[in-house]
């Protein structure tokens, strides 16, 4: 597995922030945080295993149960954005995943906002909650144990 490790996690998004991403009082709209978090959260997904194919051929999915968003700083456009993640099991359905959105910058990275949230994987045919795959699980514990465990 090819990644960037960091003191933040893992690195799971880069973005550039256009003009386009803007709201009537200058700054990053909300739904374009949702997209970005979103973003890497499926990325993280098809990091432990959980990508189209498995979607289509397991009939089994995430879906997100709660999310909790932060916002520390205002987003600019011409900023560049990144989004680090760290998570956890908490038990063999769900995950618990933190996404920090920086601005990375020479000397250190400046917090932006983050997204805590809750995701279970279920059964898309019984719409009931179900336990991780064997090689899902196993992925998960690997990236865990590399330092990307969310305490």
């Amino acid at each position: 597995m090819a990644y960037f490790r960091g003191e933040r996690g893992i690195l799971l998004l880069q973005n550039y922030v256009g003009p386009d991403y803007m709201d009537m009082m200058g700054h990053m709209n909300v739904q374009h945080y949702s997209r970005l978090f979103d973003a890497a959260t499926w990325t993280l997904f098809t990091l432990v295993g959980i990508d189209y194919s498995y979607i289509n051929e397991k009939q089994c999915g995430m879906a997100s149960v709660e999310q909790s968003f932060q916002y520390f700083k205002e987003v600019a456009p011409g900023t560049t954005v990144q989004i680090w993640t760290r998570f956890r099991p908490i038990n063999a359905k769900m995950l618990q995943i933190r996404h920090q959105m920086v601005m990375p910058q020479l000397e250190s990275d400046m917090l932006l906002a983050q997204l805590e949230q809750k995701a279970v994987h279920f059964d898309l045919t019984g719409r009931k909650s179900r336990p991780f795959p064997e090689t899902v699980s196993e992925t998960m514990q690997l990236l865990c144990r590399q330092g990307f465990q969310l305490e």
